[in-house]
């Protein structure tokens, strides 16, 4: 009997065993993957790797945006220049006759038998050929000022002017061999406008002539102009104003402020304010920045004495005189006449 109960139990034993190993098979089955059937966990460091691809793709859209604004704000401006040169052209109207622009040309100012060579601004047709036109314009037009002069008393045609290895041709037609009232001073000032005229433009250095297209070695018998002719510095006015103009319009009780350029003794610039009976209301002066001795420098100088009546007020504009009148050259000396209204 006893020996049945043994067996038995063993019997039951087994059995127990059996189930146990069961159930830590299925277990394995659906909780951990073996070495054949292994199913990959998502890595870390692959979830940042895709991260910063994303990132770097956002970053890459980003970049691309801002260059297509740029192109649009590109164009945008590019529509604002041309806007403001076609501002720039309108602002070349002139007093209702059609467009002009400004061109600076040259006139003498004849004191004691010296020539002073003088700038001038005067209008002329828009045009690309500014150095024609400048020649032209010296040669037609009659200052305002009475105290200048055209360099010419004859109008010879402009043929033509080019601009060569620093040099700017002039081509004149036969009428300027009459243009002089002789004497060599005249010839040489003649030339010196010429020269200035050209040397405004920074790529002119010096002018020649010539007369119905050939070259010439002289003009009126005084001057030598087998080669280009260089500007002198001391051939200029000594003091060459740019505001008031001779003839500007002025209310009651505005101040005179003066401007411009000078070479002239220690840089200095003299000024003289005469009311409309001629009495001198004002004398005073100003330094100019001169670069150097023979260096011409711009000057800027506000008169104290309000223009306080209507009529015509006068400018008296000197250069010092250190020599008391004992120099070779007489002093500088320019009158410029405004009107003043109520």
């Amino acid at each position: 009997m006893r020996t049945l109960l043994r067996v038995a139990l063993a019997g039951l034993l087994l059995l127990a065993l059996a189930a146990c190993s069961d159930a830590e098979d299925e277990t394995t089955l659906e909780g951990e993957p073996d070495d054949s059937g292994e199913e990959e966990e998502p890595d870390p460091d692959d979830s940042d790797d895709a991260d910063e691809t994303d990132e770097t793709d956002e970053e890459d859209e980003a970049d691309e945006e801002p260059e297509e604004v740029d192109e649009e704000e590109a164009e945008d401006e590019a529509d604002d220049e041309d806007v403001d040169a076609a501002e720039a052209d309108e602002g070349n109207d002139g007093d209702g006759d059609g467009e002009s622009q400004s061109v600076t040309t040259f006139a003498l100012r004849e004191i004691d038998g010296d020539y002073f060579v003088e700038s001038v601004q005067t209008t002329t047709e828009p045009t690309e050929a500014v150095a024609t036109a400048s020649i032209e314009a010296m040669l037609d037009a009659e200052p305002a000022d009475p105290g200048l002069t055209r360099p010419l008393e004859s109008s010879p045609e402009v043929l033509g002017a080019s601009i060569d290895d620093g040099v700017l041709t002039v081509n004149l037609t036969e009428e300027v061999r009459d243009g002089s009232p002789g004497g060599a001073a005249h010839e040489g000032a003649f030339a010196q406008a010429l020269a200035h005229a050209g040397a405004q433009f920074d790529s002119v250095d010096a002018v020649s002539l010539q007369v119905e297209g050939d070259p010439i070695d002289e003009l009126w018998g005084h001057l030598d102009w087998s080669e280009p002719i260089a500007p002198d510095p001391f051939m200029r006015a000594d003091v060459d104003v740019e505001t008031p103009n001779y003839g500007d319009t002025y209310a009651t009780g505005s101040v005179l402020e003066v401007s411009g350029t000078s070479l002239t003794f220690e840089s200095n610039v003299q000024f003289e304010l005469r009311d409309p009976s001629g009495e001198t209301v004002e004398e005073s002066f100003t330094t100019a920045d001169q670069p150097g001795m023979d260096q011409r420098g711009p000057f800027a100088h506000q008169m104290d004495r309000p223009l306080d009546e209507p009529g015509e007020w006068t400018l008296v504009v000197r250069s010092p005189d250190p020599s008391d009148g004992e120099a070779d050259r007489a002093q500088y000396t320019a009158e410029i006449a405004v009107q003043v209204e109520e």
